[in-house]
């Protein structure tokens, strides 16, 4: 999820609430706390409440955070490469084309 939510908060709005950082990264909002005061305690981003709104926060990525991310990203490449060494084209397509139906069925359910 940490990675997930450090994502997401690169591309969010200036304030949201926790009801939509929730859905942004795909978490009960009774479960988006803990996640967010672990990355804020890591220095990985900042949280401001809203000066109108206080239900509602302003969450930024740090620059420790952004190299964070760039640096999990980078494993990650590294690890699919690792896992998909042994299929050819082909059978990368076909896995790629299958993983985007049983996202978008579980999109659905949602």
């Amino acid at each position: 999820m940490n990675v997930d939510a450090l994502a997401a908060f690169t591309t969010a709005a200036p304030y949201r609430s926790k009801q939509q950082l929730s859905r942004l990264v795909g978490v009960d909002p009774r479960d988006t706390v803990p996640p967010t005061d672990l990355l804020e305690e890591r220095g990985l981003i900042d949280r401001a409440h809203d000066p109108d709104d206080r239900r509602l926060y302003a969450v930024s990525v740090t620059i420790i955070g952004r190299s964070a991310l760039t640096e999990l990203r980078h494993a990650a490449d590294e690890v699919e490469v690792e896992m998909l060494k042994q299929l050819d084209a082909t059978e990368r397509g076909s896995l790629h084309n299958t993983l985007v139906e049983l996202f978008a069925a579980l999109a659905e359910d949602d």
